[in-house]
């Protein structure tokens, strides 16, 4: 979700063309606590209009409601997160919504909600500041039941773990999520990281684990959940149209590999 010609207001953060609810993005001067209610607006009526001319629901990305380390409630709280959505709907645009935390009390039907999800012990690691996987689980079926279209951003994938994916696949069976949207996210470092993992290989402009091992990750999210649309994000395309072609994951990823 999200688009490349919108590269502004925070934008660079996550590629997304709208990100008016990352908490984070205040330390770097670009927006207070007012939020840009005017700009909003204004993006709001551009979506529209691209709608009209292609027919298309048009999509816009509101970034992440919390971010990995702290939580800013003055920034995501319910009443501010439901005043974004229902601006966006009003407008006739589906407003996307991806997050670490489970917000509570939110009204999602017709909105596209999508959480970040991993292991306990990854996420305990890595995400200090999100919900647990139970949790997002929880709000992600709510947000089914509501009526949202939904989508797991499954990963970043570590490898060696395979027991724990397996206990949290079976998590996402039980809550009845197995035959959405997943979009696979697998590791990746910038040229010049000063620890780049042993293993890894420099290609499509980044340092990468093989595509054996990238590939292996993709299967074992197929057989978890045969029945997903499955895409993958940070892939290198020349490997994923490979894998698109051979049924493991269902459509070729965004560009943000560049």
């Amino acid at each position: 979700m999200g688009g490349y010609d919108d590269f502004w207001h925070g934008s660079l953060m996550n590629h997304a063309d709208f990100c008016y609810l990352l908490p984070f993005m205040a330390a770097f001067g670009h927006q207070g606590l007012a939020l840009n209610v005017g700009d909003f607006a204004r993006q709001v009526a551009r979506k529209r209009q691209i709608g009209n001319k292609t027919g298309k629901v048009p999509v816009i990305n509101m970034g992440e409601t919390g971010g990995l380390l702290e939580w800013a409630a003055h920034f995501s709280a319910p009443e501010i997160v439901q005043a974004y959505l229902d601006a966006a709907l009003a407008g006739g645009v589906m407003p996307y919504v991806l997050t670490k935390r489970a917000v509570s009390g939110l009204r999602l039907s017709g909105a596209h909600v999508g959480i970040s999800l991993n292991t306990a012990s990854v996420m305990a690691e890595r995400s200090p500041g999100a919900s647990s996987p139970a949790e997002l689980l929880d709000f992600l079926a709510h947000a089914k039941r509501q009526g949202a279209s939904t989508v797991i951003r499954w990963g970043p994938i570590i490898a060696g773990r395979v027991a724990e994916y397996e206990a949290l696949a079976r998590e996402v069976h039980r809550r009845g999520l197995s035959d959405g949207r997943f979009t696979v996210d697998l590791l990746r470092f910038s040229d010049g990281h000063e620890a780049t993992p042993a293993g890894f290989e420099f290609r499509a402009h980044k340092w990468q684990e093989s595509s054996e091992v990238q590939f292996g990750h993709l299967r074992r999210v197929r057989d978890f959940f045969p029945g997903a649309t499955i895409t993958g994000c940070k892939l290198d395309p020349e490997a994923a149209l490979g894998w698109v072609r051979g049924g493991v994951i269902s459509a070729m990823p965004c560009a943000c590999w560049v």
